[in-house]
């Protein structure tokens, strides 16, 4: 998932389908940032997330979708969201894109084997933010009172935007963003 020179990288924020997930992935500055960079964006619209739809729908070159529409996406588009996906039995389909987020699946938790089935099936990939890693090998997330406010953010220094277990940009960075200490 790395940049290389003007190739950009596809992100689809999608929405939020757990009950009373309400909480934003990004927010509408950080998506600002992804496309001054050069990516493309879509977000889904959504009903339940506390930044409403028109707060992304201002800012120019992003793309808005309907919600859950990320199963019909290109196959290149890489999927973010922050819970995890319906593990019902309905959910059989393959899913074929790059996916980040919390998928709280690899301590065989309910529903696990089928999901990870469902990645084999459709050849795509999961990033589980809950074992992301920097270049040191620590953790960038975990559960505490700050995960709940993990957001997406591009270093601006760094051209080569998101990228996985080498130095990667996902971080808890709402304190400091927002003036409320450090992380």
């Amino acid at each position: 998932m790395k940049r290389t020179g003007s190739r950009s990288v596809h992100y689809w924020f999608r929405a939020e389908q757990k009950v009373g997930e309400h909480r934003p992935l990004l927010h509408p500055e950080h998506v600002r940032k992804l496309i001054a960079s050069g990516h493309l964006v879509t977000v889904e619209k959504s009903k339940q997330r506390v930044i409403n739809d028109e707060e992304y729908q201002k800012i120019s070159g992003v793309t808005m979708a309907a919600e859950d529409s990320w199963k019909k996406a290109p196959k290149e588009v890489v999927v973010v969201g922050l819970k995890e996906l319906d593990r019902e039995e309905s959910a059989s389909y393959p899913l074929i894109h790059r996916h980040i987020y919390f998928a709280h699946c690899f301590k065989g938790q309910k529903g696990s084997e089928q999901l990870l089935r469902r990645f084999k099936q459709g050849r795509g990939s999961l990033y589980d933010i809950e074992f992301l890693t920097n270049e040191k090998g620590a953790r960038i997330a975990s559960y505490s009172n700050a995960a709940g406010k993990v957001c997406f953010v591009l270093d601006d220094a760094n051209s080569d935007g998101f990228f996985i277990n080498q130095s990667c940009r996902l971080v808890l960075h709402w304190r400091r963003e927002y003036g409320q200490g450090s992380i």
